[in-house]
Protein backbone atom coordinates (compact mmCIF):
# COMPACT_ATOMS: atom_id res chain seq x y z
CA UNK A 1 0.00 0.00 0.00
CA UNK A 2 2.09 3.15 -1.31
CA UNK A 3 -0.23 5.92 0.06
CA UNK A 4 -1.91 5.95 2.37
CA UNK A 5 -2.70 8.86 5.50
CA UNK A 6 -3.52 7.90 8.98
CA UNK A 7 -6.22 9.16 11.39
CA UNK A 8 -5.73 8.73 14.87
CA UNK A 9 -8.98 9.39 16.97
CA UNK A 10 -8.53 9.19 20.55
CA UNK A 11 -10.50 9.85 23.83
CA UNK A 12 -8.78 10.07 27.38
CA UNK A 13 -12.24 8.23 28.94
CA UNK A 14 -10.74 5.36 30.93
CA UNK A 15 -13.90 3.64 32.27
CA UNK A 16 -16.06 0.03 31.81
CA UNK A 17 -16.28 -1.07 27.80
CA UNK A 18 -15.47 2.20 26.41
CA UNK A 19 -14.52 2.99 22.69
CA UNK A 20 -11.28 5.26 23.75
CA UNK A 21 -9.30 4.99 20.24
CA UNK A 22 -10.16 4.40 16.47
CA UNK A 23 -7.12 3.95 14.10
CA UNK A 24 -7.99 4.90 10.00
CA UNK A 25 -5.75 3.75 7.58
CA UNK A 26 -6.95 4.50 3.96
CA UNK A 27 -5.79 5.12 0.57
CA UNK A 28 -6.60 8.42 -1.05
CA UNK A 29 -9.91 9.01 -3.09
CA UNK A 30 -10.21 8.74 -6.84
CA UNK A 31 -7.49 9.99 -8.75
CA UNK A 32 -6.66 10.47 -12.31
CA UNK A 33 -4.58 7.13 -12.93
CA UNK A 34 -1.01 7.48 -15.01
CA UNK A 35 -2.02 6.44 -18.27
CA UNK A 36 -5.35 6.80 -20.14
CA UNK A 37 -5.57 4.39 -22.78
CA UNK A 38 -9.58 5.41 -23.05
CA UNK A 39 -8.56 8.89 -23.61
CA UNK A 40 -10.98 10.14 -21.10
CA UNK A 41 -11.16 14.22 -20.58
CA UNK A 42 -9.57 14.24 -16.77
CA UNK A 43 -10.22 17.70 -15.16
CA UNK A 44 -7.45 16.87 -13.26
CA UNK A 45 -3.71 16.46 -13.84
CA UNK A 46 -2.03 13.24 -13.89
CA UNK A 47 -2.18 11.31 -10.39
CA UNK A 48 -3.74 14.31 -8.64
CA UNK A 49 -7.13 13.54 -6.62
CA UNK A 50 -10.60 14.30 -8.84
CA UNK A 51 -13.41 16.23 -8.06
CA UNK A 52 -15.65 12.72 -7.26
CA UNK A 53 -12.40 11.52 -5.30
CA UNK A 54 -12.70 14.84 -3.18
CA UNK A 55 -16.50 14.03 -2.78
CA UNK A 56 -16.01 10.24 -2.15
CA UNK A 57 -13.56 11.96 1.26
CA UNK A 58 -15.89 14.52 2.11
CA UNK A 59 -18.60 12.21 2.35
CA UNK A 60 -16.66 9.62 4.26
CA UNK A 61 -16.38 12.36 6.61
CA UNK A 62 -19.71 13.05 6.86
CA UNK A 63 -20.13 9.03 8.03
CA UNK A 64 -17.16 10.05 10.69
CA UNK A 65 -18.48 12.82 12.26
CA UNK A 66 -21.94 11.27 12.73
CA UNK A 67 -20.76 8.17 14.02
CA UNK A 68 -17.77 9.87 16.51
CA UNK A 69 -19.35 13.22 16.80
CA UNK A 70 -23.14 13.20 16.97
CA UNK A 71 -23.37 9.68 17.88
CA UNK A 72 -23.63 7.07 20.72
CA UNK A 73 -19.68 6.83 21.06
CA UNK A 74 -18.81 10.92 21.17
CA UNK A 75 -14.90 9.85 20.70
CA UNK A 76 -14.90 13.53 19.34
CA UNK A 77 -16.54 16.92 20.19
CA UNK A 78 -17.76 18.97 17.72
CA UNK A 79 -14.77 20.96 16.34
CA UNK A 80 -11.15 20.19 15.93
CA UNK A 81 -8.98 19.57 19.10
CA UNK A 82 -5.16 18.43 18.88
CA UNK A 83 -5.69 16.14 21.67
CA UNK A 84 -8.40 14.32 20.09
CA UNK A 85 -7.25 13.95 16.57
CA UNK A 86 -4.01 13.37 14.93
CA UNK A 87 -4.08 13.11 10.99
CA UNK A 88 -0.65 11.45 8.98
CA UNK A 89 -0.48 11.33 5.38
CA UNK A 90 2.39 10.43 2.79
CA UNK A 91 3.54 13.52 0.96
CA UNK A 92 1.62 13.06 -2.54
CA UNK A 93 -0.93 16.12 -3.32
CA UNK A 94 -3.69 13.13 -3.88
CA UNK A 95 -3.47 11.85 -0.36
CA UNK A 96 -2.91 15.40 1.15
CA UNK A 97 -5.96 16.43 -0.61
CA UNK A 98 -7.76 13.17 0.02
CA UNK A 99 -7.14 14.18 4.03
CA UNK A 100 -8.36 17.44 4.06
CA UNK A 101 -11.61 16.46 2.10
CA UNK A 102 -12.52 14.03 5.12
CA UNK A 103 -11.73 16.45 7.27
CA UNK A 104 -13.70 18.94 5.53
CA UNK A 105 -16.71 16.56 6.16
CA UNK A 106 -15.78 15.95 9.75
CA UNK A 107 -15.50 19.71 10.61
CA UNK A 108 -18.21 20.97 8.26
CA UNK A 109 -19.39 24.75 8.29
CA UNK A 110 -20.02 26.40 11.67
CA UNK A 111 -17.54 24.17 13.70
CA UNK A 112 -14.31 26.33 13.20
CA UNK A 113 -13.04 28.55 15.87
CA UNK A 114 -14.47 32.29 16.57
CA UNK A 115 -12.92 35.68 18.14
CA UNK A 116 -14.54 37.48 20.24
CA UNK A 117 -16.63 40.28 18.97
CA UNK A 118 -13.66 43.13 20.07
CA UNK A 119 -11.02 41.36 17.89
CA UNK A 120 -12.82 40.92 15.19
CA UNK A 121 -11.51 44.26 13.63
CA UNK A 122 -8.11 43.79 15.23
CA UNK A 123 -7.16 40.26 14.19
CA UNK A 124 -5.86 41.42 10.66
CA UNK A 125 -2.74 41.53 9.13
CA UNK A 126 -0.97 44.80 7.81
CA UNK A 127 -1.73 44.46 3.67
CA UNK A 128 -3.70 46.87 2.08
CA UNK A 129 -5.22 44.89 -0.17
CA UNK A 130 -7.90 43.53 2.56
CA UNK A 131 -10.81 44.98 2.28
CA UNK A 132 -13.75 46.01 5.15
CA UNK A 133 -15.93 43.77 3.42
CA UNK A 134 -13.88 40.76 3.87
CA UNK A 135 -13.40 41.51 7.29
CA UNK A 136 -17.27 41.86 7.98
CA UNK A 137 -18.22 38.12 5.67
CA UNK A 138 -16.15 36.43 8.49
CA UNK A 139 -18.37 37.36 10.94
CA UNK A 140 -17.08 36.36 14.03
CA UNK A 141 -15.42 33.31 12.57
CA UNK A 142 -11.77 32.79 12.56
CA UNK A 143 -12.23 31.35 8.30
CA UNK A 144 -14.90 32.08 6.04
CA UNK A 145 -18.36 29.71 6.52
CA UNK A 146 -17.08 28.91 10.02
CA UNK A 147 -14.96 25.62 8.43
CA UNK A 148 -11.89 24.63 10.67
CA UNK A 149 -8.21 24.67 9.62
CA UNK A 150 -7.05 21.33 10.68
CA UNK A 151 -3.29 20.41 10.52
CA UNK A 152 -2.36 17.47 8.58
CA UNK A 153 1.53 15.88 9.40
CA UNK A 154 3.31 14.57 6.43
CA UNK A 155 7.04 13.37 5.64
CA UNK A 156 9.40 13.45 2.87
CA UNK A 157 8.61 10.39 0.78
CA UNK A 158 12.21 9.57 0.96
CA UNK A 159 12.32 9.94 4.76
CA UNK A 160 8.89 8.29 5.44
CA UNK A 161 9.45 4.69 6.92
CA UNK A 162 6.09 4.56 8.12
CA UNK A 163 3.65 5.08 5.08
CA UNK A 164 6.00 4.92 2.49
CA UNK A 165 8.82 1.84 3.49
CA UNK A 166 8.67 1.04 -0.21
CA UNK A 167 10.38 4.67 -0.73
CA UNK A 168 12.37 5.58 2.23
CA UNK A 169 13.91 1.70 2.76
CA UNK A 170 16.44 0.73 0.45
CA UNK A 171 16.57 -3.21 2.07
CA UNK A 172 13.09 -3.06 0.87
CA UNK A 173 13.55 -1.72 -2.49
CA UNK A 174 16.52 -4.18 -2.79
CA UNK A 175 14.14 -7.30 -1.68
CA UNK A 176 11.55 -5.94 -4.34
CA UNK A 177 14.02 -6.15 -7.36
CA UNK A 178 15.43 -9.40 -5.91
CA UNK A 179 12.22 -11.17 -5.75
CA UNK A 180 11.45 -9.63 -9.06
CA UNK A 181 14.25 -10.75 -10.94
CA UNK A 182 14.49 -14.34 -9.21
CA UNK A 183 10.78 -15.01 -9.85
CA UNK A 184 9.98 -14.13 -13.52
CA UNK A 185 9.03 -17.22 -14.08
CA UNK A 186 6.47 -17.49 -11.42
CA UNK A 187 5.25 -13.73 -12.28
CA UNK A 188 4.51 -14.80 -15.96
CA UNK A 189 3.34 -18.18 -14.67
CA UNK A 190 0.60 -16.09 -12.38
CA UNK A 191 0.42 -13.68 -15.50
CA UNK A 192 -1.40 -16.34 -17.92
CA UNK A 193 -3.35 -17.55 -15.48
CA UNK A 194 -5.03 -14.18 -15.08
CA UNK A 195 -5.00 -13.84 -18.58
CA UNK A 196 -9.31 -14.23 -18.90
CA UNK A 197 -9.70 -11.38 -16.17
CA UNK A 198 -6.48 -9.01 -17.94
CA UNK A 199 -9.28 -9.46 -20.84
CA UNK A 200 -12.29 -8.05 -18.84
CA UNK A 201 -9.94 -5.50 -17.69
CA UNK A 202 -8.86 -4.31 -20.89
CA UNK A 203 -12.85 -4.42 -22.22
CA UNK A 204 -13.70 -2.59 -19.60
CA UNK A 205 -11.47 0.30 -20.16
CA UNK A 206 -11.79 0.01 -24.01
CA UNK A 207 -8.09 -1.15 -24.76
CA UNK A 208 -7.83 -2.61 -28.08
CA UNK A 209 -4.25 -3.07 -28.83
CA UNK A 210 -3.68 -6.91 -28.45
CA UNK A 211 0.03 -6.15 -27.23
CA UNK A 212 -1.04 -4.90 -24.42
CA UNK A 213 -2.53 -6.04 -21.11
CA UNK A 214 -0.35 -8.75 -20.67
CA UNK A 215 1.37 -7.88 -17.01
CA UNK A 216 0.40 -7.29 -13.89
CA UNK A 217 1.41 -3.85 -13.36
CA UNK A 218 -0.79 -3.48 -16.80
CA UNK A 219 -3.66 -4.85 -15.22
CA UNK A 220 -2.78 -2.79 -12.06
CA UNK A 221 -2.60 0.48 -13.73
CA UNK A 222 -6.48 -0.58 -16.21
CA UNK A 223 -7.96 -1.10 -12.65
CA UNK A 224 -6.99 2.72 -11.38
CA UNK A 225 -8.53 3.69 -14.86
CA UNK A 226 -11.61 1.69 -14.31
CA UNK A 227 -12.07 2.78 -10.60
CA UNK A 228 -11.89 6.13 -11.31
CA UNK A 229 -13.24 6.59 -14.50
CA UNK A 230 -16.60 5.26 -12.84
CA UNK A 231 -16.32 8.13 -10.31
CA UNK A 232 -15.70 10.67 -13.60
CA UNK A 233 -18.21 9.00 -15.98
CA UNK A 234 -16.31 7.46 -18.43
CA UNK A 235 -17.48 4.28 -17.95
Amino acid sequence: MKEIFVFLLCSLVCADPTLVLVIEISRHGARMPSSNPSNFKWVTNEKDLTPGGMRQKYLFGRALRKRYVEGTHKLLGSSYDPNELLVIASNYTRVLASARAQLAGLYPENTGKKLPRELADKAVPPNPGISKNMIILLENYSVKYGLGVEPIITSQADLDFYLLPNVACKSIKNLTKHFESTKRAEIQDKEKSFSAIMKQLKEAVKVTDEKKGKTIGEAAKYRDVLISGMVEGAF
